[in-house]
C-alpha cells in the first residue's frame, strides 16, 4: 500500500475587518476623516484605544490635517458625532496615513478589509472625492477595499458631476482591480421573506405588477410593500373578496384599493411628477399602463379588462 499522504495544515491568518457606509457619511467635508475614525471605532472593539498610545498618537496626526483636534479629541470623537470645522490640508498627510495603518496592523492582523457600501447613493462630489482619497492616499498593499454597489447608478453619478458625454464607465475602471457580479436574486424568495405572498391574492399580484412596472431595486421594493401593506391589506385579504376583479355596482371601493392603492404608492415613491399629474386628474396613462399588464391576471378574476 502508498504512503498516506500527510494533510497540509492551512494557517489562518486574522484579518481586520471595518464597514464604512459612504452614505451615512456623505456630508463629511473629506472621506479620510470618517474613515479614519471607523477604523479607530472598529479597533476599540477589539482592544482598549487607551492602551494604545503610538496608534493614537499617528490617528491623531492624521486627524489634525483636518480638524486641529489632539489624541483626546480623538479619543472623545469615539463617543459622539465629530465637528467637521476648520478642515485644512498637509501636504505630508499621505505618509501619515501610511504610518498610521502600519502602527495597525502588524499586531492585529495579516490584512485589513475595508467595506465600502452605498456609495452609488452618494452625492456625486463626494464619492468622486472617496474614491479619489482612496486612490491616492490609501496605497498600503495590506489594504483592501471591496465596495458594495450598483455600477450603474455609479456611472449615472459619475455623469451628474462631469456632464452626460463623460465616459464615466473607463473613469471608474481606474479605481476597481476586479469587478464580481452578484448573481440575480430569487425573487420568489424575497418576496417571501418581506411578507408579499405568492398565493392567490389579487392585491399581491398587482403590487408585484407595480414593482415590476416601475423596475424598483429590493430595497424599493421592501420599502414599497410595507407601505402598500399597511394601507390596504386588510380590505384586500378577505376569503370572500377573491374574485374582486369583477366587482360590480357599488364595489368600486375595491378596484381603488387592488389597483389604484398600489399603483399611487409606486408613483409616489419613483415618479413624483407623474404621482401630482395623476393625483390631480391630468394624467392617467399610469392606470392605463398598468391595466394593461394587469388584464393577463385572469386567474383571479371573471371580468375581463
Amino acid at each position: 500500500m502508498g504512503k498516506t499522504k500527510k494533510k497540509q495544515e492551512i494557517e489562518i491568518q486574522p484579518f481586520v475587518t471595518v464597514y464604512y457606509d459612504a452614505w451615512m457619511n456623505d456630508n463629511d467635508e473629506d472621506p479620510v476623516l470618517s474613515l479614519v475614525l471607523a477604523i479607530l471605532q472598529e479597533i476599540d472593539g477589539l482592544t482598549s484605544l487607551e492602551n494604545e498610545r503610538g496608534i493614537l498618537d499617528l490617528a491623531g496626526n492624521v486627524l489634525d490635517c483636518f480638524t486641529g483636534r489632539t489624541v483626546k479629541g480623538v479619543l472623545d470623537s469615539l463617543r459622539g458625532t465629530p465637528p467637521l470645522e476648520n478642515i485644512k490640508k498637509a501636504k505630508d498627510l499621505e505618509s501619515k496615513i501610511a504610518a498610521f495603518f502600519e502602527s495597525i496592523l502588524p499586531e492585529r492582523g495579516n490584512r485589513m478589509v475595508v467595506f465600502i457600501d452605498e456609495l452609488d447613493r452618494c452625492k456625486p462630489d463626494y464619492a468622486i472625492h472617496l474614491l479619489e482619497r482612496i486612490k491616492h492616499y490609501f496605497g498600503n498593499e495590506r489594504i483592501t477595499f471591496i465596495f458594495s454597489l450598483n455600477m450603474d447608478e455609479l456611472q449615472h453619478t459619475i455623469r451628474k458631476f462631469y456632464g452626460n458625454d463623460f465616459d464615466a464607465c473607463r473613469y471608474l475602471e481606474r479605481f476597481f482591480d476586479f469587478r464580481i457580479e452578484l448573481p440575480k436574486p430569487d425573487m420568489r424568495r424575497f418576496y417571501d421573506g418581506i411578507g408579499l405572498e405568492n398565493g392567490s391574492w389579487v392585491y399581491e399580484s398587482v403590487c408585484k405588477q407595480v414593482v415590476e412596472m416601475f423596475n424598483m431595486g429590493l430595497r424599493e421594493i421592501a420599502k414599497f410593500y410595507r407601505v402598500a401593506k399597511t394601507v390596504a391589506y386588510k380590505p384586500t385579504h378577505k376569503e370572500h373578496d377573491q374574485w374582486l376583479f369583477a366587482f360590480s355596482d357599488g364595489t368600486g371601493r375595491q378596484f381603488c384599493f387592488l389597483c389604484i392603492v398600489p399603483l399611487m404608492i409606486g408613483l409616489n415613491m419613483c415618479d413624483r411628477p407623474r404621482y401630482n399629474k395623476f393625483i390631480q386628474g391630468r394624467d392617467g396613462s399610469p392606470l392605463i399602463e398598468l391595466l394593461k399588464i394587469i388584464s393577463g391576471l385572469t386567474e383571479y378574476a371573471d371580468y375581463e379588462i
